[in-house]
């Protein structure tokens, strides 16, 4: 037999102690009753119990509680090991977060309202498996699919602009990408949830349709924005509007034809912002889904024997009350059934609410968090907000990040406006735990859920405040980086000049470039006429200099310098300085090697380094010249 909690029999160790004491009470007791009492009146004046009466009742009640620890320790009695399985469809979230999802004219933004929605349908398919795709100019697979929908709900939390660098609303390709994920799962069919403003930068919508109904893939999209539209922000510009490649105000609104047609063209839903039959059509569909079957981890599972303990230990602490013939009173029977009787979780917000009260801040956030899960709407909002605030308290500022989040999703004005200021806060003391480009990161994230709560009337002083600060702070933090940068891009910049001047051997002589680049233009301009033509009959002269292989002729025209050494000058004397095989210079060249390899007097390994690799080494002559490229912004980045 073994014990889930066997560290609580370590209390079976006061029941003998007990027994000791109450033998030597009894003793003392019966010699006081004694010397109070003549021997003749106690039978009158008394009815004392008979020892075997009072030790069988101790030892019953003895008995009794030792049956209750052990309950109490858990005992069990073998196990055994289930493997449970899973049944579920495939959804493949695919949210735009371009530059446009950031227009107000839906409160907050475009982008706020499409994690609400988001995490709504998620609440709605908990036994489902989900994934994330993010896209703007390219897309990301920000989650693959998974059944662990908490992680998924923090990736949606997170998700901005500044996640993918390529400007624009590729919506093709999030679509191609996102059919091509779902099918690599193996199932017939899928679910698609796109949440967009409809704005694209690329085509052929028509043709990425037509690929993710092939792969059974039904698109169900989601318009998030209004057709009245409204300027994008830029809070980098001065006037506060992002400006397009001819300097112009950007004016968003909300283009429903592509999402029509990839609706239409699988068998899906367009809908413009979500709703009650947006999420039963949906609901409908993921019935016919094909389901997949997914095995999980092995789960031991313990047999249980308590329970025999259990009615034992009462038995038993009835038995020996009998045997006293004494009344029990009711509230000692309800203190021995409390304790015989494990508690049963009641109501979550009361725990949640006595933990806080005792500063427990962990537990009162999991009860809140259960309460919230219990309900919906705005009460449940309210929740969150309350475990989001025990969470903070308690310094576990991802749980209280998670909890913000999801009270955004409240209809209440003032509700959301809290949960914006206090999302603010946590993701500010996140930044400051965190490195300088996720602090970065972090921070505007705070910048941004401030300005939503003062978007929201009436203004929230506290937000106007932490907003100013903040952007102070940032400012300052952007500086300090720009600063310790630009000296390590001027190292960068001076190692790239040594660097060159190592690799090419004329670089320590400027003053020969000229010369080694045209070798024989003195020469050459003797042998031309006024006119630029050469003379018939001239040769080019030599001057022992053998030039590379492959400089068969100058820039003149003339035969190269191995050509004219095979050809007889003018009197048919041989060339004083040329250079031949077998030469002694040649029989000497690895005496010279030897000398260059050894080292010098007072020469360090990185100078004989430098110098044997500027002697020996191809470099392949001069460094190539730095050509920039200009930076061309495509017509459509947001």
């Amino acid at each position: 037999m073994t014990f889930g909690q066997p560290a609580l029999l370590i209390a079976l160790i006061a029941l003998p102690l007990i027994a000791i004491g109450a033998f030597f009470a009894w003793i003392k007791k019966g010699d006081q009753w004694k010397k109070l009492l003549a021997p003749r009146l106690r039978k009158r004046l008394s009815n004392p119990l008979p020892a075997w009466s009072h030790f069988t009742s101790l030892a019953l009640a003895l008995f009794g509680a030792a049956a209750l620890i052990i309950t109490v320790a858990q005992p069990e009695n073998g196990e055994e090991w289930i493997t449970p399985e899973a049944n579920g469809r495939n959804i493949l979230f695919c949210i735009d977060v371009s530059r446009s999802m950031t227009t107000p004219d839906l409160n907050p933004s475009r982008l706020h309202a499409a994690r609400a929605a988001t995490l709504e349908i998620l609440e709605k398919f908990p036994n489902d498996r989900v994934g994330v795709l993010a896209f703007s100019g390219e897309p990301l697979v920000a989650c693959p699919l998974t059944l662990d929908h908490d992680f998924v709900k923090n990736t949606i939390n997170f998700l901005t602009p500044e996640d993918i660098p390529y400007g624009g609303s590729n919506l093709t390709k999030a679509v191609t990408t996102g059919a091509r994920l779902l099918h690599a799962s193996g199932q017939s069919s899928n679910i698609m949830i796109i949440l967009s403003d409809g704005e694209k930068s690329a085509t052929g919508i028509t043709e990425a349709a037509k690929e993710a109904n092939k792969k059974g893939v039904f698109i169900y999209a989601l318009g998030i924005g209004t057709t009245k539209g409204e300027f994008i922000p830029d809070p980098s510009n001065p006037n506060q509007k992002f400006l397009s490649r001819e300097n112009a105000p950007v004016f968003s609104t909300l283009n429903e034809e592509p999402l029509q047609q990839l609706a239409a063209q699988t068998n899906g839903v367009y809908s413009r912002g979500i709703g009650s039959q947006f999420l039963s059509q949906l609901n409908i569909a993921l019935d016919q889904m094909d389901e997949y079957h997914e095995h999980g981890r092995d789960i031991r599972i313990a047999k249980h024997v308590h329970k025999w303990f259990l009615f034992s230990g009462i038995i038993l602490i009835m038995a020996s009350i009998f045997v006293r013939h004494l009344p029990l009173k009711p509230a000692v029977a309800a203190i021995i059934l409390g304790f015989s009787i494990q508690p049963t979780e009641a109501n979550p917000a009361a725990f949640g609410a006595q933990a806080l009260k005792e500063k427990k801040y962990d537990e009162a956030h999991r009860h809140l968090s259960n309460a919230a899960s219990e309900t919906s709407g705005n009460r449940a909002a309210q929740f969150n907000l309350a475990a989001g605030s025990a969470a903070f308290k308690g310094n576990n500022l991802n749980a209280a990040a998670d909890s913000f989040s999801k009270a955004l999703t409240s209809t209440n004005q003032t509700t959301i406006r809290n949960a914006h200021y206090s999302l603010a806060t946590t993701l500010y003391h996140l930044g400051n735990q965190t490195e300088t480009e996720t602090k970065i990161k972090h921070w505007k994230g705070a910048i941004e859920h401030l300005q939503s709560s003062i978007d929201i009337p009436p203004k929230h002083q506290p937000s106007l405040d932490n907003l100013a600060s903040i952007r102070k702070q940032l400012d300052n933090l952007l500086s300090q980086q720009q600063q310790q940068n630009q000296p390590q891009d001027n190292s960068n910049d001076k190692e790239q000049d040594t660097d060159k001047q190592d690799q090419d051997p004329n670089s320590q002589n400027p003053g020969n470039n000229k010369e080694d680049d045209q070798p024989n233009k003195s020469d050459s301009n003797n042998n031309q006429s006024p006119n630029g033509e050469q003379q018939p009959g001239d040769q080019p002269p030599n001057d022992g200099n053998k030039p590379e292989d492959g400089e068969n002729s100058d820039q003149n025209g003339n035969k190269s310098d191995q050509d004219a050494g095979n050809q007889k000058p003018p009197g048919g004397e041989p060339q004083p300085n040329k250079t031949r095989p077998g030469d002694d210079k040649e029989d000497n060249g690895n005496e010279t090697q030897n000398t260059e390899l050894s080292e010098r007097p007072g020469e360090t390994k990185e100078e004989r380094a430098r110098r044997l690799l500027k002697k020996f080494a191809d470099f392949g002559g001069k460094a190539p010249r730095y050509q920039p490229r200009r930076f061309t912004r495509p017509a459509q980045d947001w």
